[in-house]
């Protein structure tokens, strides 16, 4: 039997923080010990440079690899500075090469699972799925394919607002930040008409992760986020002198379009093409986490594979807060700095991780203005009626 004649158990296109620890799951359960499992990516470890972020209750799965965590938080805002206590969680970041590093070592020293280097360029369902790449051809019984398709980029029906950010890694000449504490949303310089903030997470005194942050309906020239970072620098620091040791730069989205519309009998998508980024958040790898606990779960249980991943009653104030993004961007500081002010940090974590009751829902909803979640109700309401 060739390679290309190899029939895979599950295929996972894409070694993305959704594909990976999906990939790991199954490695560790013992339904799949007499599997064959592949991790198909394109993207050599060298070439990531990202940092992931989220926060847990204790300690977690991925302690022994993080770079820094923080037990306080600080918000910005129109009526000034904002300081919280996180526990019981604490604020996590992960860097990208990290993980991956550690995901494929595991991946490549088990029996059942293996990895390969390849762009893959078409999938297809028939007897058995077939996987075309640049090197190779594949079979499996069944994929998991972390691709956006392409008619998520042609759609003009869902809204579609962009996390798009620029970040520079920085080292200071002399202590400044407190590494005690990170800045979720500082709102004090904002680029002309839009929701924009700057976060910053200390590593050191003299180290730290500053990056300028847009949620708009459109995106922007890559001198703007340089700009307002140089601005955000000079205003907050003073002449304290930086050096620049590492970039990073992302697009996010956060939208209401329908991914699992893309799954098929034998193809489930995952990551940001599944809809497992959290679309009023741009958050995603500790729930990509939850999510492939669930498809192995429903595996184990002959349950559709899909069933209860990225769909539920949070995706309905989602898209509220969306439309709001989309249609006033201007209102995004307001609604953030209320949603701040006036709720446990414990909460907001809750509502995000999609760990609330409804009662609680009611409450936090409660404390932002009203006028743009019902005006962004009727909206909504009314474009359903017309169809």
């Amino acid at each position: 039997m060739t390679k290309s004649d190899l029939i895979y158990d599950y295929v996972i296109v894409g070694g993305g923080a959704a594909g990976l620890q999906l990939a790991l799951k199954m490695i560790a359960h013992p339904h799949f010990c007499d599997m064959k499992v592949a991790v198909i990516d394109r993207t050599p470890n060298e070439s990531i440079s990202k940092t992931w972020c989220y926060w847990e209750a204790g300690a977690g799965r991925w302690d022994h690899l993080i770079d820094h965590s923080w037990t306080k938080g600080l918000f910005y805002g129109k009526a000034g500075r904002m300081d919280f206590a996180l526990d019981p969680y604490t604020y996590k970041q992960l860097n990208a090469s990290t993980f991956v590093e550690y995901a494929k070592d595991e991946i490549i020293k088990s029996p059942i699972c293996t990895w390969i280097e390849d762009e893959i360029k078409e999938v297809k369902e028939g007897s058995v799925v077939e996987i075309f790449g640049d090197r190779k051809h594949y079979r499996a019984q069944h994929v998991f394919d972390s691709r956006i398709d392409q008619a998520f980029y042609a759609d003009k029906e869902h809204i579609k607002v962009w996390q798009h950010f620029l970040g520079w890694e920085i080292e200071l000449e002399r202590p400044y930040f407190d590494p005690r504490s990170f800045t979720m949303m500082d709102f004090r310089l904002r680029f002309e008409e839009s929701t924009s903030f700057t976060y910053v997470l200390p590593i050191s005194d003299q180290h730290a992760l500053v990056e300028y942050t847009f949620f708009t309906p459109f995106l922007v020239e890559d001198g703007v986020y340089e700009e307002m970072l140089k601005q955000y620098l000079e205003t907050y620091m003073g002449d304290i002198r930086y050096t620049i040791k590492r970039v990073e730069q992302g697009v996010i989205p956060m939208t209401d379009y329908p991914f699992a519309a893309h799954h098929q009998r034998a193809i489930t998508k995952i990551g940001t093409a599944g809809g497992w980024v959290r679309p009023s958040s741009g958050y995603s790898f500790w729930r990509s986490g939850q999510y492939a606990e669930q498809i192995i779960q429903n595996i184990v249980a002959r349950r559709e594979i899909s069933s209860g991943v990225a769909q539920n009653r949070w995706r309905w104030y989602d898209r509220l807060f969306l439309h709001i993004l989309q249609n006033n961007n201007t209102s995004g500081p307001e609604l953030f700095e209320a949603m701040y002010r006036y709720n446990d940090i414990g909460l907001l974590f809750r509502f995000l991780h999609e760990q609330t009751s409804i009662h609680e829902e009611l409450k936090l909803l409660s404390s932002l203005p009203s006028k743009p979640f019902l005006n962004a109700w009727m909206s909504i309401w009314t474009n359903r009626m017309k169809r």
